[in-house]
């Protein structure tokens, strides 16, 4: 008989015996850094470093706030941007209409809506090979999360040191510089290593370790680089995806 599949909130110690998905809390519905999809990020880095290996983030949010400006609320591009972070980052593809429905964008809003949701579901399901292979080999026979902190690979990169929720590796073959504000058509990134090298899976462009640069994210297409030479080949699904979609145009 199948697992029944139940998701946790919260636990204790030793908890991840019993327990087989957690999610990385109601975050606002924000671009916030202490509870909105920064906080996201950073929060699935410290359940991978606290030896808990399965998570996912809850895609847009969940809670409306108010503020003296007014309602704090979801748009339709703070949606897509937090769809395209769970693809590259989350065990399952889960949204939730949050806890004022009628305030925020939901992917059944309108046809950019719908679409940008169908996009990101598919480049999901091209990673599952990747994820699958991670799940039953790296995280259930060594405990290690499917999200890696930047520092654990390179514990003396002093900008690996630095870095809280800029970017994040998923499994050791890929390099999520993630998209986490507003009106952002570039994203700086740091390569982290020496003596490692970077392939952007949209262009094809090569980054050399301990170097920045500017890379373009339209709607759609996430900073994402595979490190090095894969070991494995389970990242045909991905880049299928990429060859297939590369020329979609996203709307929000």
């Amino acid at each position: 008989m199948a697992s029944p599949f139940i998701f946790h909130l919260s636990s204790s110690l030793a908890a991840n015996r019993y327990m087989n998905l957690y999610w990385s809390g109601d975050q606002n519905t924000s671009w916030g850094h202490n509870d909105g999809i920064k906080s996201a990020v950073t929060v699935m880095g410290h359940m991978g470093l606290s030896g808990y290996a399965h998570g996912h983030v809850e895609i847009g949010g969940y809670t409306t706030t108010w503020d003296s400006n007014g309602v704090v609320n979801r748009s339709a591009e703070l949606l897509g941007r937090w769809r395209e972070l769970s693809p590259v980052s989350s065990v399952v593809f889960r949204s939730h209409e949050g806890n004022v429905p009628h305030v925020n964008a939901q992917f059944y809003t309108n046809s950019s809506t719908y679409a940008y949701y169908a996009y990101n579901a598919r480049m999901f399901r091209s990673l599952a090979a990747y994820q699958r292979r991670i799940l039953d080999t790296e995280c259930k026979n060594l405990g290690w999360s499917l999200v890696r902190m930047p520092v654990i690979y390179h514990p003396d990169d002093v900008g690996a040191k630095a870095t809280r929720h800029e970017s994040f590796l998923l499994g050791s073959d890929l390099y999520v510089p993630a998209v986490l504000d507003p009106g952002c058509k570039c994203v700086e990134v740091y390569f982290l290593g020496q003596n490692q090298s970077y392939t952007h899976v949209w262009s094809g462009w090569r980054y050399k370790g301990g170097q920045k640069a500017r890379v373009v994210v339209p709607y759609g297409k996430p900073a994402v680089f595979v490190v090095v030479q894969p070991k494995h080949n389970d990242l045909r699904g991905l880049l299928e995806f990429v060859r297939k979609e590369n020329t979609a145009m996203i709307y929000v």
